[in-house]
């Protein structure tokens, strides 16, 4: 029999060798599933630094990344840093010299994104409060690399700012998912219940989500 870990879809294949058992099989992998969930382990974050590589080759004059689920054009050298938006899409002035250092890039993209997710999430939270039984303390950004958002038993929500690269019916779900956590701390039935009262549409967007396998982030990070 042979155990083969797919390295771009982290799925596992067995091959079984001739007159073999499913029974058989079965135990065989068993045995080895400390090593199946080291492999995975071990790819996924592989394929993590893949992206990031990938992420940081596009920090310089026209290199390009997703804004609000679309592509957008980073722009150096402009009078001052804002998204603007022109035939060819969104574009991420950046008040930086051209030929600026990668890491130097970075920062001033983070920055940047950092006040527009403040901007678009404030805009998309406020009509869907008024559809929660029950409203936050407050919400607030965070750098968080592995989860979209969390909410606290102090009913304090906190979205990562990285949201910003995901088109707005993803945000809204994400802010319908923390939203429900007000009421529900766990992943009950009644929990997907009270997210999908409060943005109906989530089943299609939680599955858009769960396909997305890594947050944005940038190398230099």
């Amino acid at each position: 029999m042979t155990l083969k870990v797919d390295g771009e879809t982290l799925e596992i294949s067995v091959h079984l060798a001739p007159r073999m058992s499913v029974k058989t099989a079965d135990q065989l992998v068993l045995d080895k599933s400390e090593w199946i969930e080291h492999s995975l382990a071990k790819l996924e974050t592989l394929k993590q630094e893949r992206e990031e590589r990938r992420q940081a080759e596009q920090l310089f004059h026209g290199g390009e990344l997703l804004f609000r689920g679309e592509k957008a054009r980073i722009c150096l050298g402009a009078p001052r840093s804002c998204v603007c938006r022109d035939e060819q899409g969104y574009c991420l002035a950046l008040a930086i010299p051209m030929g600026s250092e990668p890491s130097l890039v970075g920062n001033a993209l983070e920055a940047l994104l950092k006040g527009e997710a403040q901007r678009v999430i404030e805009a998309l939270i406020q009509p869907m409060l008024m559809r929660a039984y029950r409203p936050p303390v407050s919400w607030e950004l965070s750098s968080a690399k592995t989860r979209w958002g969390s909410c606290s038993s102090r009913r304090v929500i906190r979205f990562s700012w990285r949201l910003i690269f995901l088109d707005d019916e993803l945000i809204r779900y994400v802010i319908a998912h923390e939203l429900a956590h007000l009421i529900h701390m766990d992943h009950s039935l009644a929990f997907w219940a009270e997210v999908e009262r409060i943005y109906p549409p989530c089943r299609a967007q939680r599955a858009r989500l769960k396909a997305i396998k890594h947050l944005p982030s940038f190398a230099n990070k």
